[in-house]
Parts: structure tokens; sequence; C-alpha cells
């Protein structure tokens, strides 16, 4: 039959190519809103946390970070060097502590600001995780699922909640990024000077943040010469000018480090153990965090250190197995499966640095230690649960169903698992309870704890488990202090000066035991020797507003006003401390400088509006001045906190007897 013209195709249309799209804008916006979500909801209680452990010394305490004038110290110095000589340590962290200066400007002493922070970042590493899968393997399943497994694995809840470990979040990122852009660089000459550009500059940033990314070049060479989509068709001269400008940030990372810190390690922890000893703990260490990796349970801040008793340790050989498997299935795997080959070769490297002794400090096995190194189980569990998922037959809709109901379950019990963990960094006492519930031993822990008592006011308690650390620890500076503390505040001289002098003789840069020998001294009238142990304490300690507070207290108490004067001056250059203030304000009175003592007891009260002492210091300077109406305001506002003040009360009791002008 003839076609007729109503039946006729039309005519062709022409077609114009639309613009190629760029890389984003080709992934829909939904994949990464939902990763984003999947990152964030575990965590959304974390939120109603507060600063915990390191973070009240890193965030509350830290000088660099609460004024811009350190900027020098963050770059030329440790992270931890604004805590005085007995804190210093190998973290060269400047990223860390500028993160946390823009945070206080933005949020000050409030934790939820730094919480948000991290959930943040936890969102954007997610994001990165899928965008350099899917970069690299070209298939959205498994980019998708990667990032779904590392975002929900609960071995990295310790990472999100904990406010100072913002350096595994930033470290990761930048280091994925600059993964990203590695695998950007084959393309036009333009983009490639971009792409290397911003490699290394993300690489430098990461560096910046946490040591570990100093292995990042190592892994690129490998994967440049064994993974690369393009193995076979780029020459291996073109694959080294890809990453030699990634040693070259290592190189000048490490000169840095070694004018700033004297090097890569410059303090060894584990001065005394051997090679074999060395070697035995890193296997065992590799065979409990493939543990917490498959069967993440019972998780804690602080576990017990697993030290191989003896050849014979179960820990120590399943380690060699396990080292020696992944080392295999590396090599056999590599052209066949090299998703699952360079998986392992990630875990290996990245966590290489954390499975040798001297280089870690006292958390020598953390959970946190697997935040960047677990990418590489992320990347083996996605590939073999696409493969799963392909191996069911299309028409087996049950089998499928399952299997996604299964999956869902797992994310379900994943989430609902790091909910519930991070409850126990609502406060250091619930933190601290929760771990020496499982680990008693761990002596820094249980010394933190009976600070908490002593500052509730539970002195017993704070005592008898400072002396229960001193039990698996005998020579424990940091105990021995605080029995020595209480001690000279029960005016129990003879067992402080023993405490206290031990603590010195076992860490002779501990500046509080120094201090609190001085508060000893002083008690006992022999005010030459407490001098000396207020100088050192301010020697070792010179951004220590509390050391340089009671130094200057200490002169004030003698006399010597311009000494006192002096030492709260420096006290006022550490931590913002209303404390500080009031002492500077009173001595700045008894020199007769009333325009700046005032100003000194403004600056208090500008940090807490309810301190009595500034109120009654301002009410004084203004009766003196003859402002009985501010003098009395300042007078009644005092009393709200102390109703039985006898300067307040006798200050308004003269004014009322004067006559006003």
């Amino acid at each position: 039959m003839p076609v007729t013209e109503e039946f006729q195709a039309p005519p062709a249309l022409e077609v114009t190519a639309a613009p190629r799209p760029s890389y984003w804008t080709r992934e829909p916006s939904a994949i990464y809103t939902l990763l984003s979500v999947i990152a964030v909801v575990p965590y959304l209680n974390t939120l109603l946390n507060g600063f915990v452990d390191d973070d009240t010394l890193q965030v509350l305490a830290n000088p660099y970070i609460q004024h811009s004038g350190h900027l020098r110290q963050i770059f030329t110095a440790d992270a931890w060097a604004f805590y005085g000589a007995s804190a210093l340590s190998d973290f060269y962290r400047p990223l860390m502590n500028l993160t946390y200066l823009v945070l206080w400007k933005v949020y000050g002493p409030v934790p939820i600001g730094y919480h948000i922070a991290n959930l943040l970042l936890e969102a954007a590493v997610v994001c990165m995780v899928y965008v350099v899968t899917m970069r690299w393997t070209r298939d959205r399943g498994i980019a998708f699922l990667s990032a779904v497994v590392f975002a929900l694995h609960p071995i990295h809840a310790e990472s999100v909640e904990w406010i100072a470990d913002i350096t595994d979040l930033e470290s990761t990122f930048f280091l994925l990024l600059s993964f990203w852009l590695l695998l950007s660089l084959p393309g036009r000459r333009r983009r490639r000077w971009l792409c290397s550009a911003g490699m290394v500059l993300c690489l430098g940033l990461a560096l910046l943040a946490k040591e570990a990314a100093i292995l990042f070049p190592a892994v690129a060479t490998v994967f440049e010469y064994g993974y690369r989509r393009d193995d076979d068709d780029v020459d291996p001269i073109a694959k080294l000018k890809r990453v030699i400008p990634l040693w070259l940030v290592a190189g000048a990372y490490l000169a840095v480090r070694q004018r700033m810190l004297g090097g890569l390690v410059s303090i060894d922890t584990k001065p005394n153990a051997g090679m074999l000893e060395t070697m035995f703990t890193g296997f065992s260490l590799f065979a409990h965090y493939v543990e917490k990796l498959f069967w993440p349970v019972n998780l804690i801040f602080t576990y017990r250190m697993p030290h191989p008793q003896s050849a014979a340790s179960l820990a120590l050989w399943a380690g060699v197995a396990l080292s020696s498997l992944s080392i295999a299935l590396i090599v056999l795997l590599r052209k066949k499966y090299p998703l699952i080959s360079f998986g392992l070769v990630w875990l290996l490297m990245m966590l290489s640095l954390s499975l040798n002794i001297h280089w870690l400090g006292t958390g020598e096995f953390a959970d946190r230690y697997m935040y960047l190194p677990s990418l590489g189980f992320a990347w083996i569990v996605a590939w073999c649960g696409i493969a799963l998922w392909k191996g069911i037959p299309d028409r087996s809709r049950v089998t499928r169903l399952g299997a996604v109901t299964a999956a869902v379950l797992l994310g379900l019990v994943c989430a609902a698992s790091i909910f519930a963990r991070n409850r126990d960094w609502k406060s250091n006492e619930t933190l601290y309870t929760k771990t020496l519930q499982q680990e008693p031993t761990a002596t820094r822990i249980r010394i933190n704890l009976g600070i908490v008592y002593w500052e509730k006011r539970n002195f017993e308690m704070a005592k008898r488990e400072w002396r229960r650390s001193l039990e698996d620890s005998p020579h424990n500076a940091l105990a021995l202090t605080n029995l020595g503390m209480a001690a000279v505040e029960e005016n129990n001289f003879a067992e402080a000066d023993r405490d206290l002098s031990d603590a010195i003789r076992y860490s002779p840069k501990l500046n509080s035991a120094y201090m609190w020998r001085a508060e000893l001294r002083d008690k006992q009238n022999r005010s030459a020797d407490a001098e000396d142990d207020f100088a050192r304490a301010a020697d070792m300690a010179p951004l220590n507003s509390v050391v340089r507070r009671e130094f200057g207290r200490f002169y004030a108490e003698h006399g010597r006003l311009q000494d006192a004067e002096e030492q709260l001056q420096l006290a006022t250059e550490g931590t913002p401390n209303f404390l500080v203030w009031d002492e500077l304000g009173k001595v700045e009175r008894q020199l007769g400088r009333d325009d700046e003592a005032a100003k000194s007891f403004h600056a208090a009260l500008d940090l807490n509006p309810l301190d009595s002492d500034a109120h009654i210091g301002l009410g004084s300077i203004y009766e003196k001045s003859g402002d009985f109406e501010r003098a009395t305001k300042e007078y009644q506002a005092g009393l709200l906190m102390v109703p039985r003040d006898p300067t307040a009360l006798a200050g308004l009791a003269r004014m009322k007897k004067t006559p006003q002008q």
C-alpha cells in the first residue's frame, strides 16, 4: 500500500550541539543533597554537646585563637605551644588554629558553632568521596555507595563529634580535593597548569591540618603507575611529571617542620621500645584496627594499647596474617579488580604512620586514626555491594527487595549506633565515665575525671580518682600535682611538699606543679622560694593566664604593686579571664590610677556581667569621684551576687549619710 501524504515522516530538523555541561552540573544536585543529609543526620544531637576533653584547652584556653596578634606563633610553633613547655608536641597544625580563630570571632565560647563546623566538614568530605570515586571509576553506583559507607561507618563518630578532631576532617577534605585534581590532570595545557597548582595548594592545606597527609605523594605515585584508567597509554615520564609537584610540596613541608619543630618527629614517645617491640606492636595495632572496621562495637575514647605479651600473641599473628593477605591481594587483584587492590593500598599506606608507637602521643590506639584510611575500606565494600547487586537476576524482584531492605537496615543500625555514641560526648563527666567502664586503667582519663569532680566540689571523689590513677601509673606527674594541689588547699603541708616535689622530679617542665609548690611556699612564709617557683612556672608557660594571675596576686599581697601590675598585664595577653581584670583593677586602684582601674573592671564585666568584684570596684571608684548615682547602681549590682559584701554595704551606708551635691 503506498504511503499517503499524511503518513509521511516529517522532514529532519537541524539539531545544533548543546554546550557541554561542566563536571559539577552533569552530576544531579540531588545526589549531593542526599549524601549531605546522610552524613549529617546521625550527628545532629552533637549540637547539644559542649566542649569536651582537649576542646577546653584548644578553644577556651587557647590565646592563639582569642587574640589576632598570635598569627606568627600559629605558623612558627607547634599546636600546643600556647599551653607551655610541658605540652610541647609534634603537632604542627596551623590550619586548626586558624579555623578556631575564625570560629572564635563568630561564635566565641559557644560550642554549637564549632559542632556546626564539624558537621559541614563531614558533609563536604562525604561529597568529595563521591566526586573522587566517580571521577576515577565512572560508576555512579560504586561512587554513591562508597560515600554512604564512609558516611555511616561508626568508627568515624569520634572525628565528627569531637571538636578537637577537626584536623582529620580538614585534612581529609583537602587531600581528597588534591586527589580529584590529580585525576583531572589529563587535558588541555592551561587546564593542566590550573589543576597542578590547585593540587599543590590543597595538599599544602591538608598538611597544615594534619601530618598524616605527608603520605599522599607516595599513594598518588602508586596510583599513577598502577591504577589509572590510562595506565597503558601514558608515557611513564608524563606520569612522573604529574606527581613531582606533590613530592616538592612534601619536601617543602618537611623543611618547614625541621625549622619550626626540629623534624617530622621531634619527640619520641616510646624511646625505650626496640625494633622488635615496635614491629610486634604495629602488627597488633593493625589487627585491632581491622577488627574495628568490620565490627565497630564498644567504641570508646581511649583503648588500652595492644602490646603483644609474647611472640605467641593472637593479635600479633592476626596482624601478620592480615597484612600479608592484604599485600598478596594488592598484587593479585591489581589488573582485574583495581578498586579492591587500590583500596587496600590506601588503607595500608594511610594507616602506616599510626602503627609506629614512636610517632604516637598518649592516644596510641584511637578510632580517629582510621578516618582517612577507612576510605579504602569504603571502596572495597562498595565494589562488593555493587557486584552482589549485579549478580542478582533482574527477574528476582524478591531477592533484590531483600537486598535493599538489608542494606537499609544495616545503614539505620549504623546511624543509630552513631547517634547513641554522640551522647557519650555530651560532657567530660559522661565521656570519662563511659571510657573508664571499659578501660579502667586509662590513667589520663581517670585524672581528668578527678578534675571534673574537683570542679564540682566533690573533693573526696576527686582525690580517690587521682590516687587510683597512681596505682596504674606511679610516676604520673599530673596525678601527683593534683594531689599536691588538694593538700595545699587543705593546709596539709608535708603531703603537699612530697607530692609536688615528686611531680617536678618526674616531669621537670610541668608548670602547674611549680605554681602549686609556689602557693605552698607562700603559705609556709617562704616568699623567696615561692617567687622562684612562680617565675619558673611563668617562664614555662608565658601565656598561661592562671599562672600569671597567681604570680600577680602573690606580688600584690606582698606589697610589690609594680611587679603585680606587670604580671597581671601579661596575664591579659593570654586567654580572656574576668578574674585577671579584677586583680588588675584592684592593683591599679592601690597605685592610684582609678581611670585605668575602671577600664579593667569594665573589661571584666564584658566577660562576666555578674562579676560582683568588678561592680563593687566600680562602685568604689564612682563613690570617690562623687558620682553617687552610678556608685549606688554598681554597689547594688554587686550585692545581687554577694548580698553581705562589707565593701558594698559600707559604701551605701556612707553615701546615705553624705549630702549629695
